[in-house]
């Protein structure tokens, strides 16, 4: 199965496309880098497609971030690759409040 996922303002995700096995599972590092002040939210849509490339189902993805400073991009100081365990959705399933985000390399809960 492929899947593609649609950019939105605000928001970075990687892979942005890509094709799944069965019962094969894929992790995705969402970004948060915002072009201006204040909070934003959005909803990440994955349309999968079939073998012949027909759309037959979508996933959607609800994320948000708040940039409530002005100021230079900061390099973080190198530190050992954290690993999550891998996050599986249903078709048409939305991401819950209180469900993990990946902003910047650290992990925030959603209030």
């Amino acid at each position: 199965m492929a899947f593609k996922i649609d950019r939105i303002p605000h928001f970075k995700i990687k892979p942005a496309a890509g094709r799944l096995l069965p019962h094969q599972s894929m992790d995705l590092l969402v970004s948060f880098a915002p072009n201006q002040l204040g909070a934003h939210k959005g909803r990440f849509t994955v349309t999968l497609s079939g073998g012949q490339g027909h759309p037959v189902g979508a996933i959607y993805l609800d994320v948000a971030g708040v940039c409530d400073r002005e100021g230079r991009k900061v390099t973080l100081p190198a530190r050992a690759p954290f690993r999550r365990p891998p996050v599986r959705a249903r078709p048409c399933a939305a991401v819950r409040p209180g469900a993990r985000v990946v902003e910047d390399t650290f992990l925030r809960r959603l209030s």
